[in-house]
């Protein structure tokens, strides 16, 4: 009669697969394949889930060795689980979009030149960074400065940011302007 997978039964296993007993660890990774099939099966559909459950093992197959406690091994895999999932989710998510912009109709581009006047146009941006200022006031700072004409090193002592960050933050705070330019004024820039 075959013994039923506990807790301890596993505990005792555990070191005995570490030393390379071959059903010690057959035993382990069967009742993990089916834990973590399980957990999966609560968040994906039936096809998704056997995909998910094997980029998981073989993650956990590769860093078996490091993990000497049930606890840990169960915690590691529970976190490659959840990253795999998280990984899928994003996956189709981006495969969506994709297939939405080339099934889209392709929209004329708009030149600012061509709808606004100038002033018009400033004050929509200037509304703009006032709508993005509500969600972050560091890329309304920044956003403000550069209308004004700061130099980098005076937005640096701003910000409080130098180099690659103040970079960084930079590339941010003007994507977001063109999001919302483009979403709440039809602007695309």
């Amino acid at each position: 009669m075959q013994e039923p997978t506990t807790y301890a039964t596993l505990s005792r296993l555990l070191p005995l697969a570490h030393e390379g007993d071959h059903e010690a660890r057959e035993k382990i990774f069967s009742f993990l394949g089916e834990r973590i099939r399980l957990l999966a099966k609560l968040r994906l559909v039936k096809e998704d889930t056997e995909d998910v459950v094997q980029e998981t093992m073989m993650v956990v197959t590769e860093h078996f060795l490091n993990y000497q406690t049930l606890e840990s091994l169960f915690a590691f895999t529970d976190g490659v689980l959840r990253n795999r999932i998280g990984n899928h989710f994003r996956k189709r998510d981006r495969r969506r979009r994709l297939l939405e912009m080339f099934l889209a109709r392709p929209q004329p581009p708009c030149y600012v030149e061509d709808v606004l006047a100038e002033e018009s146009l400033e004050q929509r941006v200037r509304m703009a960074i006032d709508r993005l200022g509500q969600r972050s006031p560091g890329c309304r700072q920044a956003l403000l400065g550069l209308c004004e004409g700061m130099t980098w090193d005076e937005l640096s002592r701003l910000l409080e940011l130098q180099g690659r960050p103040l970079t960084n933050k930079i590339f941010r705070c003007r994507a977001a302007l063109r999001r919302i330019l483009d979403k709440e004024f039809g602007l695309r820039l």
